[in-house]
């Protein structure tokens, strides 16, 4: 690196060579010898093959995991190609198995007619009529025995019914006699009372005008006080069961009235509520437009200081702040001048006192 001074502003100026970085060139002095004196120790390398490597074993892993999933897939599948073979021979045995009894049994059964005591089969074109005779005798046969079969079913249910209308008719005939000898052994009965009848009995109310019960009552002192005592006790009664008939009337006039007071400040407290409920919906909204409005009010404002801004900005025309940093340049790790050759920031005339911890 070679130094030079330049006479125009009296202030030495860093010449940097031709090889250095860009951001090397924003380096004060002390920051470009301190710069040159380390030796970098870059990383960069041993992290890239570090992480090429961990992806590495990683693809590797996964394509270990892969494998190990598809050969339990094929194990898997080779068990169910096994269980379906064992099902399907299975299935093809009891097919067999049932073709075969089917077939066994079309071998037993014809058919057709089974003759009784058939003879030989005979050439052919010959004994035609005779084993037509035989076929109809066994058509007609069948048919009489399906006939008779039917007839002995209706007889049978013929006797049924007969045998249950015996039974009813017996059955009324044996309740009709119970009735008529209880009706006799009522009559009897009433006949009997009739004549036991005593002699000592009533005459009809309607020839006896006068009491027949009851004549010598009020004669005896005990059956007249019990009377009197029965009366009071029946008075007694009457007036308990009145009086318990108001209580329960003024107990269910008393429970209505609580009830219907209840109701009533159930309905206020109801009212209330729905009030301050509505009181409280309407302060939100009014808050919330407050809010809103507070909120337009002050996003108009940075708009229109935006707005200002930026036609600040058009008027500026390239004399911005930002536009000014090519001509005055900083160190990029001190932020330094780069014109500063050594030069302190702290004051000439700052001196230190011993025993204080003040710089004056």
């Amino acid at each position: 690196m070679q130094l030079a001074s330049a006479c125009d502003n009296s202030q030495p100026q860093i010449q940097f060579p031709e090889g250095l970085k860009e951001k090397e060139k924003e380096l004060c002095y002390l920051c470009l010898q301190r710069a040159q004196k380390n030796i970098p120790v870059y990383y960069t390398e041993e992290r890239k093959e570090r992480e090429k490597e961990e992806e590495r074993v990683l693809q590797h892993y996964q394509h270990m995991k892969d494998q190990e999933a598809i050969e339990r897939t094929k194990a898997q599948a080779q068990v169910n190609r096994e269980q379906r073979e064992k099902d399907a021979a299975y299935n093809r045995g009891v097919a067999e198995a049932i073709r075969t009894g089917q077939n066994a049994r079309s071998t037993e059964f014809y058919r057709s007619y089974i003759f009784q005591r058939r003879p030989l089969t005979p050439p052919a074109l010959m004994r035609q009529e005779q084993y037509y005779h035989c076929l109809t005798k066994q058509m007609a046969d069948r048919r009489g025995k399906e006939v008779k079969e039917k007839q002995d079913q209706d007889l049978l249910a013929r006797l049924e019914q007969v045998q249950l209308a015996e039974e009813l008719a017996a059955q009324r005939s044996k309740y009709l006699r119970e009735k008529a000898e209880q009706v006799v052994c009522y009559k009897n009965a009433l006949d009997t009372q009739v004549k036991m009848k005593p002699d000592f009995a009533p005459p009809p109310a309607t020839e006896n005008t006068e009491p027949v019960f009851g004549q010598n009552d009020m004669t005896n002192e005990k059956l007249v006080d019990g009377m009197r005592r029965a009366q009071e006790v029946y008075r007694h009664q009457l007036q308990a069961a009145a009086e318990r008939k108001r209580l329960a009337v003024l107990n269910d006039l008393v429970q209505q009235r609580k009830e219907a007071d209840m109701l009533q400040r159930s309905k206020e407290r109801y009212i209330q509520t729905l009030l301050s409920d509505r009181v409280a919906e309407f302060e939100k909204i009014h808050r919330l437009q407050k809010v809103l409005q507070e909120d337009w009010t002050r996003s108009s404002e940075i708009k229109r200081q935006k707005e200002h801004k930026e036609e600040l900005y058009l008027q500026a025309r390239g004399e911005l702040l930002l536009d000014q940093f090519e001509k005055y340049r900083r160190c990029f790790q001190c932020k330094r001048r780069t014109s500063n050759c050594g030069e302190t920031n702290v004051w000439c005339e700052s001196r230190y006192i011993p025993g204080s911890r003040l710089m004056v």
